[in-house]
């Protein structure tokens, strides 16, 4: 899991139904709406959230998290995710690779996963 993706879940999860535009719009990515599918797609293929089409209007698909995403989410509001999104966006490349190592390491343990760490090649 990316750290985009683990920032969308709480957006995702306190707007939701939510569109796919107003979740690049939320996060500021500055791409097209291929960037935006492309990682809502991954997070629909971990299962950790899930769409649906607009009733109203086919060509709009809403998104929400699943009850496997719930515990890593736990109860971030979009005002946390927020201020999360720019800590993260000050830091040095060296903490953030540090802190994607943390967090990726919460995720396994929230998915009941191993914590071992595959050797580095």
């Amino acid at each position: 899991m990316t750290l985009v993706q683990l920032t969308a879940l709480p957006f995702i999860s306190a707007q939701a139904p939510m569109t796919l535009t107003d979740l690049a719009l939320a996060l500021v990515l500055g791409t097209g709406l291929p960037a935006p599918s492309a990682m809502v797609d991954r997070l629909i293929r971990t299962g950790l959230v899930c769409s649906a089409p607009d009733p109203q209007d086919r060509r709009c698909v809403h998104l929400a998290i699943t009850v496997r995403a719930r515990p890593i989410v736990g109860d971030i509001d979009v005002d946390t995710a927020r201020r999360l999104q720019t800590v993260v966006n000050g830091m040095s490349p060296r903490a953030h690779h540090h802190l994607i190592e943390v967090l990726r390491d919460t995720v396994r343990r929230s998915a009941g996963q191993s914590t071992e760490r595959a050797p580095r090649p």
